[in-house]
């Protein structure tokens, strides 16, 4: 039998799972985007990580999982001289690709390069959810990669959005796919 806190936080990674499914999957706007990131820190690079808890709370409910690991192709910059940016997007997720990451390789693989400084996944989630406004918005103490990262944000436009918030829901699908065997454990220990 669940506590009350227990299926809060079951509940509240089910839906935060679902949500991501759904605007990772679609011509995305900038509000969009931002959820995607605050999902994304949510998931991954919170102190108390949400995952952590709910693995914890499904394994003693006799539900295990496996070691969450991340398909995904790093990306790799092609030798161009002088190339100002280069990105990850749908080339980054491939399911069931090898190699395939732990959570904390995971963060500090390339989605991207800006004048040569490569860009994490790490990098690219805590700028937009801790600097530019899916969580919070402080554009005033910006420092090394998070200049570059502003630079990104809002000088290079692909598609009508910013090339740096282009790349989050190839991130956002590649943690869908990370993490389904926990929703689906999830689910089903909600619907017991």
């Amino acid at each position: 039998m669940l506590t009350l806190s227990e299926q809060h936080i079951l509940q509240h990674f089910r839906d935060s799972y679902e949500e991501l499914a759904e605007i990772s999957n679609k011509n995305t706007k900038n509000y969009n985007l931002n959820k995607i990131a605050a999902i994304l820190r949510q998931f991954l690079l919170d102190r108390n990580q949400l995952i952590s808890d709910v693995r914890r709370i499904l394994s003693a409910n006799q539900l295990h999982t496996s070691t969450i690991s991340y398909p995904c192709q790093p990306y790799i910059a092609p030798q161009i001289p002088n190339l100002q940016f280069g990105g990850a997007y749908d080339g980054f997720e491939i399911p069931n690709a090898i190699p395939s990451f732990s959570s904390n390789l995971f963060l500090n693989i390339s989605v991207g390069t800006v004048i040569d400084t490569v860009i994490t996944v790490k990098d690219l989630v805590k700028y937009v959810a801790n600097k530019d406004g899916a969580i919070h918005y402080d554009q005033k103490k910006l420092e090394g990669n998070d200049l570059l990262l502003q630079q990104l944000q809002y000088e290079f436009i692909v598609g009508g959005n910013s090339a740096l918030s282009k790349m989050l829901p190839p991130v956002g699908r590649v943690v869908l796919n990370g993490l389904r065997e926990v929703y689906d454990r999830t689910v089903e220990l909600l619907e017991a």
